[in-house]
């Protein structure tokens, strides 16, 4: 998915006043928790440095399908916390942990870290 494409799904499923400047804003926060929390974790080499006003909206967000519904909901809870929409915000959070640990799970089913020690041998 690109930045583009979040965008119109975001605007799709959730219409909204924001901009779209605080929308990558906010997709840049989702992608930073991706690239530190899960590929960095693993020993991945994600530098991720942010995406600003001069970002291009082609570019591709790591979580591929269909993991990539993690971007939707992050954004969708930033808009609703602004808001004061508490109860959507709340719905939307736990549908971005519900995504973000089972693209956490896929990532670390698929991408085993390169075994750095040799294992200890007890025989």
């Amino acid at each position: 998915m690109t930045i583009a494409q979040a965008l119109e799904q975001i605007d799709a499923l959730c219409p909204n006043a924001f901009t779209a400047a605080e929308k990558i804003r906010w997709l840049s926060e989702a992608e930073g928790h991706v690239a530190e929390e899960i590929v960095r974790a693993q020993g991945g080499t994600a530098a991720f440095s942010g995406y600003g006003d001069t970002t291009d909206t082609a570019a591709v967000l790591l979580a591929p399908p269909p993991y990539d519904s993690l971007y939707r909901f992050y954004a969708e809870a930033q808009m609703h916390y602004v808001n004061g929409e508490i109860q959507r915000c709340n719905n939307a959070r736990s549908e971005w942990n519900n995504a973000f640990s089972a693209y956490q799970a896929f990532y670390t089913r698929t991408h085993r870290p390169a075994v750095t020690q040799p294992a200890l041998r007890l025989c």
